[in-house]
Formats: structure tokens, C-alpha cells, sequence
């Protein structure tokens, strides 16, 4: 695995260097002036064919998942049909998309339309007869065991939920999700009987939340071509919604975070990057860029402290001592207590984006492409961790646009999914080259 992910970690960390280097000069791309409605239909239609794409991967397994026919929605393994395909076809439509979004913020039409076109996207994902992954099944079985999640019983789920069991075994894996994030998706899906129903209620949530996220910048006070390319992001739709992460749940509060910031609310502030924590423990450090809206720098230093000390304490009383054993078990995947793990280069990019966050605390100032370091603290970047950055670009308007841009290419190009040899020897340096070069011919 570290072997695999080394040119992402040598790639981020060159883009960070090429910033620092040259990086106030640098621009983006030119695109060509198209009308804002192009723009949104190229985005609908791109996300219409990676649908039906994962449709497609989902429902021709070779060989045929043995309990295939039990799932009320299929996902996507790496012994699909035609993967390799698959895979091309899904990079190149993210990357149509990426400039669409691009297009769309230099020239954003009416609400009346980006409205429409966002629900013609939401009901499209809601409706979504296949997923890329099975998180969403591990999260029902999660909640089906409450706090005993953290040390599943060596028993096997009976009826619908059997096939949790068989995708994700038995007993199941420690979750390593925070007991907020139990109690909330327990509360979401407990009124619907069946398999299907629950997993419809996550999307739901998972919309839910994605609304809040574009509702939330609005009340931060970003431009409508700010709100337009969240509230038509593609990769939003298909990480949260389709496939129901929950890490849009801790993106939402931390900007609820920011929101409260913004009026001075020190307490308000801290309570939601910690809530955000108990989603996910990472966001204890995640969140903290945003208290830099607070104008004592002793107030920063006071609320980060408690909310770093504050959210393992909390868990551990909620939960007890068996949340660190399931941290543990999943450290080299799933969290930044897997350093180690990812050999000198993936240290060397938790290092450096640690120490990112925290200068952030104390300057306004933002390094654009540092909102790729935040996922790869992980130690492994899934691609619903890209968006983990959205904390620190809350404070630049420029940071946050090129995050939400480049939004669905850097999710695909780094989904373990649909990730071939070529990709990362012949696009990831391609791509990583062309932004050098542009900002070392524009110092």
C-alpha cells in the first residue's frame, strides 16, 4: 500500500513546494467562454453516464458475488467486467467535470437554473440503483449494534441484514466512527424496517447534509458562483449521497463551526468542531483552522487545546476503552495514528499538513494546494477524504474554489476503485507537471 500511494504523496507535497515557490503569481487554467447552461448540462449528462457506469460494474461481477441477488443495491467490486474501461470512462468524465465547474464559477447563471439542475442531480443520486462501495451496509450494521460496534459479537446478523455479514464479515470489523455519528445514523434509520429503506434514509441524510453544506456557505457569505459549483458538484452527489459517507456530516459542522466564529461565538464554535470529532476523530485537528475567525490569538490556542483534549475524552467516556482498540484496527486506513504505516513519504505528508493546520490557526493566509494534504493524513486518501480540507479553504475564497473544482478529478484519480497502473504512472504526473509548469512560467 505505501509502495501504491508513494506518487500521491510525492505529488502533493510537489505541489505544495511549487506554491510556496511561486504560487502568488500562479492562475488558473483559461476555459473557453461558454454559456453557464453548457456548463451545467456537460455536468448533468457526465454525471448521468458515471452512474450508469457504476450500474453497469455493479451488476457484472466475474465471478458473480455470492449473494449478489440479495442486495437491495449492488456495489462495485475490483472483479467487474470491463474495469479497465470503466475506469477510463469514469476519470475522464470527472475531469469534464472539474472544468465545467471551472467554467461555471467564471460566469454561474441565475439560482432558478443551478436549483433545478442540483435536484435533477439529488434525485438522480436518491435513485441510484447501485453504489461504488459497500461503507453504506457497515454503517447499518453499525447501528444495528450500537455501542457493541466497538467490539462486535461473534454472531451473525439474521434476515435482510445477513448480507452485512457477508460483505463485511464475522464478526464485523470494529467501527472506527465517533458515538455521535452511532446515535445519528441509528436515529435515521431505526423508523424503516427494511435493508433498501435504511440505505435510502442514509442517502437522504447524506443529501440533507449537502444541502446544509451549500446553505452554510451562503451564510458565510460566499458568492453565488461560490454556492453554484457546491451545490452542482458531482463528486459531492456521488461520495455523499449515492454512496452515503458520512464525512459530509463533519464538513457540515465545521462549517456550522465557522458560521458561529464569524459572530464571535468561542463556545458555539468549539462545541461544533468537537461534534464534528465524535463523527470522525480526525476532525478534532481537521476543524480547527476555523477558530483564525476568532480575534484573540489566545482564545485559538485556549479552544484548539480543548477541543483536541476534549474529543478522545469524550468518546472514551461514551464509548470506553474499546473505541481505541477499533482505532487501532484501522489505523493503517483510517486514521492519523497510521503514520507508520505509510512509510517516510506518507509521515512526511501527515508532518507537513499538521504543521499547515496549525500555522492556519494563527494567519489568514492559505496555501491552495495544501487542501490535498488533509486527506492523505489519513495515511490512505479514500476519495471521500478530499473533501477534508474544507475547513482550512473556509477562510479564502480562492482555496475553497480551487477544492470544490478540482473536487471530482482528484476523487476519481485517487479512487482504489478505479485506479489502473496508467493512472498513476502517465495521468497523476501529467497532471501534477502541467500545474508546476503554469505556476513556474506565471512567477
Amino acid at each position: 500500500m505505501t509502495l501504491l500511494f508513494a506518487p500521491f504523496y510525492l505529488s502533493v507535497l510537489a505541489l505544495v513546494a511549487a506554491e510556496l515557490a511561486f504560487g502568488r503569481r500562479s492562475t488558473a487554467p483559461r476555459t473557453p467562454d461558454i454559456p453557464p447552461l453548457f456548463s451545467i448540462v456537460a455536468l448533468v449528462v457526465t454525471y448521468v453516464v458515471q452512474l450508469a457506469l457504476v450500474w453497469h460494474a455493479a451488476t457484472h461481477q466475474s465471478p458473480a458475488l455470492s449473494f449478489q441477488a440479495e442486495l437491495p443495491i449492488p456495489f462495485v467490486k475490483r472483479t467487474a467486467e470491463a474495469l479497465p474501461a470503466i475506469s477510463a470512462a469514469m476519470i475522464a468524465t470527472a475531469l469534464v467535470q472539474s472544468l465545467a465547474l471551472l467554467a461555471l464559477y467564471r460566469k454561474a447563471p441565475g439560482w432558478p437554473i443551478v436549483a433545478g439542475a442540483a435536484a435533477v442531480l439529488a434525485v438522480l443520486s436518491v435513485a441510484e440503483p447501485a453504489m461504488i462501495r459497500s461503507d453504506a451496509y457497515a454503517y447499518v450494521g453499525d447501528a444495528a449494534l450500537g455501542r457493541a460496534a466497538y467490539m462486535p459479537p461473534a454472531k451473525a446478523f439474521q434476515g435482510p441484514l445477513s448480507v452485512v455479514n457477508a460483505e463485511w464479515g464475522m464478526p464485523l470489523r470494529p467501527t472506527p466512527y465517533g458515538p455521535l455519528w452511532i446515535a445519528v445514523s441509528s436515529a435515521v434509520m431505526a423508523p424503516f424496517p427494511s435493508l433498501y429503506a435504511k440505505i435510502l434514509a442514509l442517502r437522504c441524510l447524506g443529501l440533507t447534509m449537502v444541502v446544509a453544506t451549500v446553505g452554510g456557505l451562503w451564510l458565510l457569505g460566499f458568492p453565488n458562483r461560490m454556492l453554484a459549483i457546491a451545490a452542482l458538484n458531482p463528486a459531492l452527489f456521488l461520495q455523499f449521497v449515492v454512496d452515503a459517507h458520512n464525512d459530509i456530516v463533519a464538513v457540515s459542522l465545521v462549517i456550522l463551526a465557522a458560521i458561529f466564529v464569524k459572530r464571535g461565538w468561542l463556545v458555539a464554535c468549539s462545541l461544533g468542531i468537537l461534534s464534528a470529532a465524535l463523527i470522525k476523530i480526525p476532525f478534532a485537528i481537521l476543524g480547527l483552522p476555523v477558530l483564525i475567525g476568532l480575534k484573540d490569538s489566545w482564545k485559538r490556542v485556549v479552544a484548539s487545546v480543548g477541543v483536541v483534549a476534549l474529543a478522545p475524552l469524550l468518546t472514551w467516556l461514551v464509548v470506553g476503552a474499546n473505541f481505541w482498540g477499533a482505532i487501532a484496527r484501522h489505523a493503517p486506513v483510517a486514521s492519523l495514528s497510521g503514520v507508520l504505516y505509510s512509510g517516510p513519504l506518507g509521515g512526511l505528508v501527515s508532518i507537513v499538513g499538521l504543521a499547515v493546520i496549525v500555522v492556519s490557526i494563527f494567519y489568514v493566509r492559505r496555501i491552495r494546494s495544501a487542501v490535498w494534504l488533509m486527506p492523505f493524513m489519513g495515511t490512505v486518501a479514500f476519495p471521500w477524504y478530499m473533501v477534508w480540507g474544507t475547513g482550512y479553504a473556509l477562510r479564502s475564497r480562492r482555496s475553497l474554489a480551487y477544492l470544490l473544482v478540482w473536487l471530482p478529478f482528484a476523487a476519481m484519480i485517487v479512487d482504489s476503485m478505479f485506479v489502473q497502473l496508467w493512472t498513476i504512472l502517465i495521468i497523476l504526473p501529467a497532471i501534477v507537471s502541467i500545474a508546476i509548469l503554469r505556476s513556474v512560467r506565471t512567477a
